[in-house]
């Protein structure tokens, strides 16, 4: 991950998808990340920086990548965020709304993988930047708990729509979709 990651962020470790740890209350990581942009040590979101164009969402700018990784099972979307206001902005990652599709034009509706439900409200700090890794699978027809491993996909998902309208919780909500294809 590049950049000072939300609490919460999505990674990869000993083979399943878990969030990063926070080794402190909220408060007093707030605290460490206000001392350390003073400091220089954390960098500051600027606009435009992210590989992708982003969409903005009152203070918040958004950026979708796709992508697939080796240990996932469904396809990963790297959500960039980046705060461009002097305060704090609310986010919810549970609020996307995702579609996945194939290049024969199957559409399906996708489910975050949250097997420890550590996708969850937030808080991007003044001027702060960050990235969320979340893999996606297929939404299937059970009475299997959410945590519960995906179907076999009839068709690979190309790409992955998702409507990030919703996620900047300070703002009104709308629809805003961001295309992107998943890379290999």
């Amino acid at each position: 991950m590049s950049g000072f990651a939300v609490p919460g962020s999505i990674a990869r470790a000993a083979g399943s998808l878990v969030g990063l740890r926070a080794l402190a209350t909220l408060g007093a990581l707030a605290t460490l990340a206000t001392l350390g942009a003073l400091a220089g040590c954390f960098p500051t979101y600027q606009p435009g920086s992210f590989p992708v164009a982003a969409e903005p969402l009152g203070c918040l700018d958004v950026a979708v990548l796709a992508t697939r990784r080796p240990e996932a099972a469904g396809p990963v979307a790297v959500v960039y965020l980046g705060n461009r206001c002097d305060h704090r902005v609310a986010i919810d990652l549970t609020r996307l709304t995702v579609v996945g599709g194939s290049d024969d034009g199957a559409q399906v509706a996708m489910i975050a993988f949250d097997p420890d439900r550590e996708i969850a409200p937030r808080r991007l700090d003044a001027l702060g930047v960050g990235e969320e890794w979340i893999e996606y699978h297929p939404v299937v027809a059970t009475t299997a708990p959410v945590s519960a491993a995906p179907s076999d996909i009839t068709a690979p998902v190309a790409w992955l729509d998702v409507d990030v309208g919703r996620i900047a919780t300070d703002e009104p909500p709308g629809v805003r979709w961001i295309r992107a294809a998943v890379s290999p």
